[in-house]
C-alpha cells in the first residue's frame, strides 16, 4: 500500500525494517499514476525518506528547475527504548553537472535519467518520477513518490533573482 503523505508514513513507522542486505517492507507501488510503470520483476532494496530542497533559477522571466539536494534517511528502532524510533542518515540525492545522482553510504553512487513523470495524486507536491540508472550498479530503478512541497515559486523573477531553494519531502524507493 502506498501511503498518501509522509506524515502518515511517519505515524505508521513506514512499516519497515532495514536489514543488512536491504529493506523489508510492506511498501508497494501497486497504484502508481500513469505513465509510471510498476517495477515488475524487481526487488525493493532501499526505502528512504528524502528531505531537502528543489532548486530553481530564473530563466527568461520564469522559474526553471535546476535539480535537488536531499538527505536520505530511514527509520530505525532506538536502542534501549522500547517502541522508540528515529530517522538515520543513509545517503543523499544531488545533482552533479546537471545529472541526478543518488549515493547510499558504504554502498555506492548511481546516476539516473528521468524515464516517466506523473502529477502527484494529492496535488500537494512536485511530480512523482520513475528514474532509470545510467551508471552505477546498486539499483536499476528509483521512484520518487509521496511528495510534499517543492513547487517552483509563483512570484515573478528576473535575471538578477537569486536561485530559489524550496523545501520538499519525498519517498525514494530503490529497486534491483
Amino acid at each position: 500500500m502506498v501511503f498518501t503523505t509522509l506524515r502518515m508514513l511517519s505515524l505508521l513507522s513506514l512499516q519497515m525494517l532495514l536489514l543488512g542486505t536491504g529493506v523489508y517492507s510492506a511498501f508497494t507501488l501497486d497504484k502508481l499514476p500513469s505513465p509510471l510503470a510498476k517495477p515488475d520483476g524487481m526487488k525493493l532494496i532501499y526505502l528512504t525518506l528524502g528531505k531537502g530542497t528543489q532548486n530553481y533559477k530564473c530563466q527568461q522571466g520564469k522559474w526553471v528547475s535546476i535539480g535537488a539536494d536531499a538527505r536520505l534517511e530511514y527509520e530505525a528502532p532506538v536502542k534501549g527504548q522500547k517502541g522508540g524510533r528515529e530517522n538515520r542518515f543513509i545517503g543523499r540525492h544531488f545533482f552533479q553537472n546537471e545529472k541526478p545522482m543518488f549515493e547510499i553510504s558504504g554502498v555506492g553512487t548511481i546516476t539516473v535519467t528521468k524515464t516517466n513523470t506523473a502529477a502527484a495524486p494529492n496535488g500537494k507536491g512536485v511530480n512523482w518520477l520513475q528514474l532509470d540508472t545510467v551508471s552505477g550498479t546498486f539499483a536499476k530503478r528509483v521512484y520518487r513518490t509521496n511528495t510534499n512541497g517543492g513547487f517552483a515559486p509563483t512570484t515573478a523573477c528576473t535575471a538578477k533573482s537569486p536561485p530559489a531553494k524550496i523545501a520538499y519531502t519525498a519517498v525514494y524507493s530503490f529497486w534491483r
